[in-house]
């Protein structure tokens, strides 16, 4: 618990931070693969301004998540923090998923 009588430790603080925005970025990474199904099911794909939106967050989420789960990773690894290389697994992992889904999506279409 943090309060003013105990400050967080500063270093801490930074690992939970490399923790959070690639777990964040593959969030919305998700939530904009899903409500691309959900406009292609409703048969709005490919033809509206939501799809475009929608695509771009699913790509750029995903891009983000990658870079900075690989730097998460990386400062995980150099700090020991357990925490930050599992998270930053968790983009560079997401990344590779949203690959395959893209390439298999295509390949039936």
């Amino acid at each position: 618990m943090t309060d003013a009588a105990h400050p967080a430790n500063r270093a801490r603080t930074r690992a939970a931070i490399w923790g959070v925005i690639p777990v964040g970025l593959t969030l919305g990474s998700v939530v904009g693969l899903v409500q691309l199904f959900i406009l292609d099911a409703a048969d709005y794909g490919e033809s509206g301004v939501w799809d475009d939106v929608f695509w771009v967050m699913f790509s750029f989420g995903g891009i983000l998540g990658l870079l900075t789960g690989a730097a998460a990773y990386v400062v995980g690894r150099r700090g020991r923090d357990d925490q930050a290389r599992r998270m930053g697994m968790v983009g560079v992992g997401w990344f590779a998923l949203a690959v395959l889904i893209v390439v298999i999506v295509e390949a039936v279409t």
